[in-house]
């Protein structure tokens, strides 16, 4: 934990090991007791919280903000990403219907092993896939189920 010393209402030293800073003291609870860093004119320097693992922390020179002392400065995330446009999420949509169907190519094969209506179907799931760019909505997209 880091501590400053505040001497008329300005930070006079940063204290980054309190038991290095005074070695001659014994701290019973492993920390400092309230009237103790009082005495000696020490204040906590308490940790902002982040509302958001993504949100920047910077080290700053000490300050003073409802009545607790802080050295860290946290600036909260914006996500600056553009949204995609239509026509590209489109191309999206396009792009997994041609994986999709490159994934079923080996259906359409002459030497394939399996049966006329296992192809049929594989015809019939392969048409829907092609079809899928004819629904309203880029973002709300329902793909065919591939036959098992």
């Amino acid at each position: 934990m880091q501590y400053l010393k505040i001497e008329d209402g300005k930070v006079t030293k940063t204290i980054d090991n309190i038991r290095k800073e005074f070695s001659t003291t014994s701290f019973p609870n492993g920390v400092p007791e309230d009237a103790w860093l009082t005495a000696q004119s020490l204040v906590a320097v308490t940790e902002p919280q982040l509302s958001d693992h993504r949100d920047k922390v910077e080290d700053v020179d000490a300050f003073q903000t409802d009545g607790k002392w802080y050295t860290k400065k946290v600036t909260a995330y914006v996500d600056d990403t553009p949204t995609p446009t239509t026509d590209e999420k489109w191309a999206g949509v396009r792009n997994i219907r041609n994986t999709k169907l490159r994934d079923t190519d080996w259906t359409r094969m002459d030497d394939v092993t399996i049966t006329d209506s296992k192809k049929t179907e594989y015809a019939t799931y392969r048409q829907a896939l092609r079809d899928v760019t004819k629904q309203s909505d880029p973002d709300n997209i329902t793909y065919p189920t591939e036959p098992s």
